[in-house]
């Protein structure tokens, strides 16, 4: 078993991530920690609890977290539809924590060098972390973050991606810290597209009926949006790269990120490093088996 913490904003890709690993049975869960990105904080936590509702683990604690960047007003992404989960939960969270950065910390220095932290939204909840205690958070096993665009277009302006865009100072700040990290970012990740019917193969209509509406919510929005249809998987893939890192070919690079609103807000450059560098070092998905995930996943969504 992978001890894990799950950073998060869901949004739908973050909701078929957190189904994939809780069914995956591929990891100790230790918290699911809520940041404000694909929408507010008040959605993100509330779709948590539902998806935690859902899968029947609500015995996994959730904390909530950042309200807002670091140093910014917040971007929400209305491509998720209405409450973030293109309106398949409804109600608001049932409860607040706004502690997640205290949370992380502890749960770090409970299991030093044990401890896995998949980071599927902005990174504002585990910057905080590094700032309320960075000796603690350097104990952590690694860093596994969806976000950047190394060599693609970008999803956002300037070719930058959403997480970083939301919040480039907290991107940095986990970027730059001394721990191991992995980066999985959209060029790695755009190749592997998916359509509500991939998803009929489930047997548990508790699973398939909320996943199938997700899907073809996010569907409608993308092609309304951009004229296409086919969702991208990049918080599972980020996920999976925990439960199977062979199917990754990683390269090590030490990674920038713009910082200004007008020229380079969110982007995100990658300059070569020797393996051996330690600090800043952060090793970027290149390519992935994506075959082997397409098999995996549907299996393991379905436990």
């Amino acid at each position: 078993m992978i001890d894990v913490i799950i950073d998060t904003d869901p949004g739908i890709d973050d909701a078929l991530a957190i189904i994939l690993a809780v069914n995956s049975g591929r990891f100790n869960v230790h918290a699911l920690t809520t940041v404000a990105g694909n929408s507010p904080i008040g959605d993100t936590t509330a779709n948590a609890e539902f998806l935690l509702s859902l899968l029947r683990r609500e015995d996994i604690p959730l904390y909530s977290g950042a309200r807002k960047p670091l140093q910014r007003d917040l971007v929400t992404a209305a491509v998720h539809g209405a409450g973030g989960l293109a309106g398949v939960r409804q109600g608001g969270a049932s409860r607040m924590t706004d502690d997640a950065a205290a949370r992380i910390v502890e749960v770090v220095s409970e299991y030093p060098g044990e401890i896995t932290l998949l980071v599927l939204g902005p990174s504002t909840n585990v910057a905080r972390a590094i700032q309320l205690d960075a000796e603690a958070m350097s104990s952590v096993k690694e860093i596994v973050i969806m976000g950047g665009s190394l060599s693609g277009p970008g999803n956002m302006p300037h070719g930058a991606e959403f997480n970083v865009y939301v919040d480039p100072e907290a991107a940095n700040i986990v970027f730059k810290f001394p721990v191991r990290k992995t980066l999985v970012p959209l060029e790695a990740c755009d190749p592997m597209r998916f359509r509500a019917e991939y998803f009929e193969a489930l047997h548990d209509d508790e699973i398939r009926s909320p996943i199938t509406q997700m899907v073809n919510g996010f569907s409608r929005a993308l092609l309304s949006l951009n004229h296409e249809s086919d969702v991208a998987m990049y918080d599972p893939l980020t996920i999976y790269y925990a439960i199977n890192p062979q199917a990754y070919e990683l390269a090590p690079r030490r990674i920038d990120v713009g910082v200004d609103d007008f020229t380079d807000r969110g982007r995100t450059t990658g300059s070569q490093v020797a393996e051996a560098e330690a600090g800043d070092t952060v090793f970027v998905a290149e390519s992935i088996d994506l075959e082997v995930f397409q098999r995996d996943f549907i299996e393991m969504l379905d436990r």
